[in-house]
């Protein structure tokens, strides 16, 4: 991620964990200045292609079941959002993690076939130590498959190399998660458009929200290729932001998922 990016996203990142002050998130101290005619094309942009958001009442049943809220123990209001990718590994942002500070401090809230939370024991983070890799595994003390309540999540499988690298301004991306201004442990469908791509960075018009953060990023053809991780507080043309996995991220995700 472009350093100028990472800069900008760690601003705005205090929107997407609740329980962190909003404050110091205006877009107009964040980003660079522009043209007018730079400004006005991109209202108009993303006027066009603003997002949409529902609501996924039945979790259980959903392709998306394998979905978790990251919770703090000791912050009712201190959450974000992580997905599995194996039977006892999730991925989330690093600054999810961080906020939390120790595993011991989390759980990771889901729902078993009827739709009843259920709140699983965390074993330990991983989180890197380089900064601008937004990205953070979660390790739990038991894997799902040994909870017959729980055999109905599927994890998700990471897009390959190649699918990634396909990814391009205006096509269509969904990201899921547990938005804060929303009903607590309910799960959103944002779907919207690919404003910018830089590097692995990307700026999109699905709606997010504090609590979003780790919120997985899928393609037209539902196949995980990044996580979202910010989001400006312009509520006349909101943008959200987050990233692709490229190589480096992939491979730290998979030195910890074995």
């Amino acid at each position: 991620m472009k350093q100028k990016h990472y800069l900008r996203l760690v601003a705005a990142s205090a929107l997407l964990f609740t329980g962190l002050s909003l404050v110091a998130c205006s877009p107009k101290t964040e980003q660079p200045k522009k043209s007018s005619a730079q400004t006005t094309k991109k209202t108009a942009q993303t006027s066009k292609n603003k997002g949409s958001r529902k609501q996924i009442t039945d979790i259980a049943s959903s392709p998306y079941n394998g979905i978790a809220l990251i919770q703090a123990k000791d912050n009712p209001k201190g959450f974000g959002t992580g997905s599995f990718i194996s039977p006892d590994t999730l991925i989330t942002n690093r600054h999810v993690l961080t906020a939390i500070e120790k595993a011991e401090n989390a759980v990771v809230r889901t729902v078993d076939e009827n739709n009843k939370q259920i709140d699983l024991p965390v074993e330990s983070f991983a989180i890197p130590e380089d900064e601008s890799m937004d990205v953070g595994i979660v390790k739990l003390k038991e894997p799902i498959t040994n909870n017959d309540q729980l055999k109905h999540i599927k994890p998700f499988d990471l897009a390959d190399a190649e699918t990634i690298d396909k990814v391009k301004a205006n096509q269509t991306i969904r990201t899921v998660g547990y938005p804060g201004d929303k009903d607590y442990g309910t799960l959103w469908d944002s779907e919207g458009t690919i404003t910018e791509k830089d590097g692995n960075f990307l700026g999109f018009t699905a709606p997010i929200a504090g609590g979003s953060s780790g919120s997985p990023l899928f393609n037209a053809n539902n196949q995980l290729i990044g996580l979202s991780n910010a989001s400006t507080g312009d509520l006349k043309n909101p943008m959200s932001f987050g990233f692709l996995f490229d190589s480096k991220l992939s491979e730290f995700i998979a030195q910890h998922t074995k």
